[in-house]
């Protein structure tokens, strides 16, 4: 690999971990996790969050109400709809819990070629950001913090 690239990935990846880090400091609200979704690819994702019945709810942030359709935005927050994460945005998520549990299933769905994947998500009541199951190889999951997901090519 040439310098260049190196650089350029240095500098991306640094990049992508001061932002999580303004994110994390920055809504810390009445959420029981904080975290994000990056989509690094270069296709637009349809992402929904469906909790099972009363085992908490999961909040878009940081987004264009006109990128959830059929959603509505109260105090800046988007509850439990789908919506389109673009290419190379950085959307804030807040996971809460009922009773300290959250359980549910997370649907991504590819908008350019339309492959679709479902993963199951929950924390086991233990009031804490959730776990996924299985996930595909162009999804990485925790990192850099718990409940955070990068999509990437």
């Amino acid at each position: 690999m040439n310098i260049k690239n190196y650089t350029h990935n240095f500098y991306k990846h640094i990049t992508l971990f001061l932002l999580l880090i303004a994110i994390n400091i920055a809504h810390k609200v009445n959420a029981t996790c904080n975290a994000g979704i990056y989509n690094t690819s270069s296709s637009p994702f349809l992402v929904q969050f469906t909790p099972d019945d009363y085992d908490g709810d999961v909040y878009f942030i940081n987004i264009d109400p006109k990128q959830c359709p059929g959603g509505s935005s109260e105090g800046g927050k988007i509850e439990n709809v789908p919506c389109i994460i673009y290419p190379h945005q950085v959307v804030k998520i807040d996971y809460t819990t009922h009773a300290d549990s959250m359980d549910g299933v997370l649907h991504i769905t590819n908008m350019t070629n339309e492959s679709a994947v479902n993963i199951m998500y929950g924390n086991n009541g233990h009031g804490s950001c959730p776990k996924f199951d299985t996930i595909p190889n162009y999804i990485v999951k925790d990192s850099p913090s718990d409940g955070f997901l990068t999509i990437k090519d």
